[in-house]
């Protein structure tokens, strides 16, 4: 078994640190939206506020904030360490949010309970570094890597269940529909067939023959001159 001293434990643990703050610069870059656009501040706590740069909705500057905070519904995306070290016991981030960059709650030491949106797209891999007091997040979507275990609250889930069923109950009624709009053409068609072929049998001919000064008129489908009589 080949041996790993505890300075290449070290090595790897700084690679690793420096590969996700690679990351974390990257997406801070790609996120900060340009000079010259509006920011709002909202309170989150005594009289501490965190920002945001509109129309981008990046979240920001909320190192002072403390107590119980909602996110506000502009914010579409929690910035890199937005609230990093910051006296928050809970945060509640609604469904406007798709993105939390790296470190955004990193060292928030009394941060207890976080529900995070179901449709979230990007979670850093240092969110919640250092949140020790964390015993709660609740969450109902498919992302993976949270420091403890998510649960998924019942009426989140009823709400989600419910969704579900009404988008199976549409899937199943356009799929009757479909198949009773189709059933109806190939009737149609069938119908229009058959007509078109009694049409087409029901045809009769007439032609003139005649027997010397005699004239007579034959019709039907293969009209035939009676025998003596030459068709005219």
């Amino acid at each position: 078994m080949l041996a790993i001293s505890v300075d290449d434990k070290k090595t790897k643990d700084m690679k690793s640190k420096l590969f996700a703050l690679f990351i974390s610069l990257t997406l801070f870059t790609q996120m900060t939206p340009a000079s010259g656009n509006e920011t709002k501040t909202f309170p989150c706590g005594g009289s501490a506020t965190y920002s945001v740069l509109m129309p981008a909705g990046v979240a920001f500057d909320g190192k002072q904030c403390s107590g119980s905070l909602t996110i506000d519904s502009s914010v579409k995306r929690v910035d890199v360490a937005a609230f990093q070290n910051s006296q928050l016991t809970s945060v509640t981030i609604g469904n406007s949010v798709t993105s939390i960059g790296d470190f955004a709650f990193s060292g928030v030491l009394t941060l207890t309970t976080v529900s995070l949106p179901d449709n979230l797209k990007f979670l850093g891999p240092n969110v919640f570094e250092r949140t020790y007091a964390l015993t709660r997040i609740e969450y109902c979507g498919n992302m993976k890597g949270f420091p403890i275990t998510p649960v998924c609250p019942p009426e989140r889930q009823a709400i989600i269940d419910a969704a579900k069923a009404a988008a199976e109950l549409k899937a199943k009624a356009e799929a009757e529909a479909k198949a009773e709009a189709e059933a109806e053409a190939k009737a149609k068609a069938e119908a229009e067939a058959k007509a078109k072929a009694k049409a087409g049998t029901s045809k009769s001919k007439s032609i003139v023959c005649q027997k010397g000064k005699s004239k007579l008129t034959v019709s039907g489908k293969n009209p035939k001159c009676p025998e003596g009589y030459k068709k005219k």
